[in-house]
């Protein structure tokens, strides 16, 4: 079995050693039987994203308003597994996702009116 992770994520541990990188070989299973392959996996952080937007309006009466945020972006992990065998007519594949949502950010927001 082919077990192929995409980016972020890296393949840490499995509970059976791989027969080369990403190849997972098992002698012989049995009819109505079944292995479990366990895989620990690491994600990096996400990337923060930054935005910023000042605005100013009126006239003599001015109000001067400014946001500031960072936030994680969202991102997806996904896992692809094909496994042959013989007497197989074909490839079985699978695929999987889940959606991480990113970490909250900080937040500012001022706010300044005045005449001048």
């Amino acid at each position: 079995m082919k077990v192929t992770f995409h980016p972020p994520v890296e393949a840490v541990a499995s509970s059976i050693s791989p027969s080369s990188p990403s190849i997972f070989s098992f002698e012989e299973v049995g009819a109505e039987s079944s292995i479990t392959l366990n895989l620990q996996v690491r994600v990096r952080r996400s990337e923060r994203s930054f935005s910023m937007s000042r605005t100013n309006t009126g006239v003599e009466f001015v109000s001067v308003s400014e946001n500031y945020s960072t936030e994680g972006e969202d991102y997806e992990i996904r896992c692809e597994a094909a496994a042959w065998a013989e007497g197989m007519g074909g490839l079985v594949e699978s695929a999987s996702s889940i959606g991480v949502l990113g970490e909250a950010g900080d937040a500012s927001r001022v706010r300044e009116m005045g005449s001048g």
